[in-house]
């Protein structure tokens, strides 16, 4: 009896970073081979058979491929080379599906693979077969009779959905069963999950095993794999610092954590892994447990370091004055810095280190002022010193109002106008205008020089006589007073 067969279902080597239990791929497919053991098949050599390689044909050399699920064609029993690799009853596989979880449309995957038959015509028991395998190595046979209905030949499809496993089943008609027919479709579950997940740390950038850093930090990470089950996944881990922290963090999703400051010594670093059913992982009892790693650190203690952060803009235009600035250092913690801190030509260097990243000044009057910061670390070890300059070009208020305003007449239509000196101010305008008229005022001097308090005003012979009103006001770059306005003259 000869029959096209898939010899070889699955092999564990597929995705390089996973489990045996979650490694699955295609390893090889035989021609029509008869029951008779075969001889030297030509395999592709990348793909990867049974090993150690078995000396099926008795010729020596270890020169055969068994199927790396020790099963035989059709998924016989599982075998060994001495026992012999016999057919089972399935005629070819016609669905393989891995059951993949996904929090929202597969919530109870269970990342195995699922693979379907086609049961052979001539089988004495009926009904299709549906294995699964974690590792491609190891099956397990979910049914062998189409879930209970003997008539069912074959496993049409599967799909996942967020309730479990939806599975149909065809049942052809045809002349040696014209009383049968149809087709079935199943929903099943898998079952929970009893086993805790297995997290490795890797490298790089994790340190390896007993190596000694000539630096103060180190960057761990890790993998994780779960037996599938229901709500196996996701998995999260907690980390722990020997003998830094006296326990466990809390569990989350990441899978590395960066250590730093950390002094000259001897470390283990752990981490283990919580599945969605609460299985938890134990820590590595054992140096060469693939959930710790011992490390030394050995390095110089450096001085700390400083950086303004908060600084007033130059030139400023105000009498306060703001800072801030973060240290980092390679040993001590940044809360533990102490600081030199002071503001020249306002004072001088102190000499002595406090705690703090800020101070305030304020008062501070036009000039330019340099702010120092020296940073110093728990072992006495100073840093470089930073430091900010800045330039304080205070803003001018404008000038009062230059009052009180006078206006008298000195000399045939000559009117002498003089005000009040004020501070703040650049420069005067004078204006007047007609008192019996609408008395709209023109402007007889501008921008008069600072400190001046008079003005002689000659009145045009054009002009008409009468009363005449003066009015003055002092400017500076920021703006000028208000109008002070002196009494009426009257000019004949």
């Amino acid at each position: 009896m000869s029959r096209c067969a898939i010899t070889n279902a699955l092999n564990a080597s597929a995705r390089k970073n996973d489990s045996p239990e979650s490694s699955v791929t295609i390893c090889a497919i035989t021609t029509c081979q008869t029951v008779a053991a075969s001889t030297n098949p030509a395999y592709p050599a990348n793909l990867r058979c049974g090993l150690p390689l078995e000396d099926l044909d008795g010729v020596g050399g270890a020169n055969d491929c068994p199927p790396t699920s020790r099963r035989g064609a059709g998924f016989g029993d599982v075998s060994n080379a001495a026992g012999g690799y016999l057919p089972g009853g399935a005629s070819y596989f016609w669905r393989t599906f891995n059951y993949a979880f996904n929090a929202s449309t597969a919530p109870l995957g269970d990342n195995r693979l699922y693979t379907g038959t086609l049961q052979k015509k001539n089988s004495t028991t009926g009904g299709f077969d549906i294995l699964a395998s974690v590792d491609g190595l190891n099956w397990t046979t979910i049914t062998d009779d189409g879930i209970g209905d003997t008539t069912q030949n074959g496993m049409r499809t599967i799909a996942a959905s967020p309730f479990g496993l939806f599975v149909g089943s065809a049942n052809p008609i045809s002349s040696s069963n014209p009383g049968e027919g149809g087709c079935a479709v199943w929903l099943g579950v898998p079952s929970a999950d009893a086993v805790s997940p297995v997290s490795t740390i890797t490298s790089p950038p994790s340190p390896n095993e007993n190596d000694t850093l000539a630096v103060r930090s180190a960057t761990f990470s890790w993998t994780g794999t779960d037996t599938p089950g229901t709500g196996s996944l996701p998995l999260t881990y907690a980390t722990r610092l020997h003998p830094v922290e006296a326990s466990f963090s809390a569990f989350g999703s990441a899978t590395s954590r960066a250590l730093t400051l950390l002094a000259n010594g001897t470390y283990t670093f752990y981490v283990i892994a919580k599945d969605g059913a609460g299985n938890t992982e134990a820590a590595g009892a054992a140096p060469g447990a693939g959930n710790r790693r011992t490390f030394s650190v050995s390095a110089p203690d450096l001085p700390p370091s400083v950086t303004i952060t908060v600084a007033p803009s130059s030139p400023s235009s105000s009498p306060v004055a703001n800072f801030a600035w973060s240290g980092s250092d390679d040993l001590t913690p940044p809360g533990s810095l102490t600081y030199d801190r002071w503001l020249s030509p306002l004072q001088p260097d102190p000499g002595t280190f406090v705690a703090g990243t800020s101070a305030n000044y304020s008062g501070l009057t036009n000039g330019t002022y340099t702010f120092h910061v020296v940073p110093k670390d728990g072992a006495g070890n100073a840093g470089t010193e930073a430091t900010a300059t800045f330039t304080v070009a205070l803003a001018v208020a404008a000038p009062s109002p230059p009052s009180p305003v006078s206006a008298a007449l000195i000399a045939t239509r000559v009117v002498r106008v003089t005000w009040t000196n004020v501070a703040n101010e650049t420069g005067y305008n004078i204006e007047r205008c007609l008192a019996n008229r609408s008395c709209a005022f023109v402007s007889v001097a501008a921008n008069r020089p600072a400190d001046t308090t008079s003005y002689d005003d000659t009145i045009p012979a054009a002009s008409p006589a009468g009363p005449y009103t003066y009015r003055v006001r002092a400017c500076n770059a920021t703006g000028c007073s208000a109008w002070a306005t002196a009494a009426n003259v009257n000019v004949p």
